[in-house]
């Protein structure tokens, strides 16, 4: 369900933008953020905390752009998420001695502590990566440029993470064989 209203919440968002400006695919995307975490909220009945994150990212960011009005701090959202991402998958692994990724995907997934620490550290590279990427976009290049990018070259960069670390899983596996 999480990802039906992810889809529909940037489908809204890219639409509006491509149609009319920025400013209301910023004003609409957190309507329909909100809209998706109350919907969440009142069919499970608990707060699901990565919808309020969203939601408040959204919210914070889209409204100081929409005041501003300079759409660079909805742009920078991205960077601020992903460069918090990266540095949660590094410090998890120093304060808990054990591997983010395993503790969600543990139980779906075998692999020796050195695989799952190297996967966050895959993952974590990637976030980085993607960070310093939007950055970039969100001050060298034109608008249109970077919501190309934030809806289409983040997916892109993302499948061939999940690509890269699918094949890493498949080759430590057959290692082992």
């Amino acid at each position: 369900m999480r990802y039906i209203f992810n889809l529909v919440s940037t489908g809204i968002f890219f639409i509006a933008y491509q149609k009319y400006n920025m400013f209301l695919a910023i004003k609409l995307l957190i309507l329909f953020s909100g809209l998706a975490f109350f919907i969440n909220f009142y069919f499970n009945k608990k707060i699901d905390k990565i919808y309020l994150f969203n939601f408040i990212t959204i919210l914070l960011f889209g409204s100081f752009s929409l005041f501003i009005h300079n759409s660079n701090y909805m742009k920078c959202k991205i960077t601020v998420i992903y460069f918090l991402i990266f540095l949660y998958l590094l410090i998890y692994q120093i304060w808990k001695k054990e591997s983010f990724l395993k503790k969600i995907l543990g139980k779906e997934l075998t692999l020796s502590n050195m695989i799952w620490k190297k996967l966050d550290f895959i993952w974590a590279i990637f976030f980085l990566s993607c960070s310093i990427i939007n950055l970039y976009i969100t001050f060298f290049f034109s608008e249109n440029i970077w919501v190309n990018f934030k809806i289409f070259g983040l997916t892109i960069l993302t499948i061939i993470c999940v690509i890269i670390s699918v094949v890493y899983i498949n080759y430590c596996n057959s290692k082992k064989k």
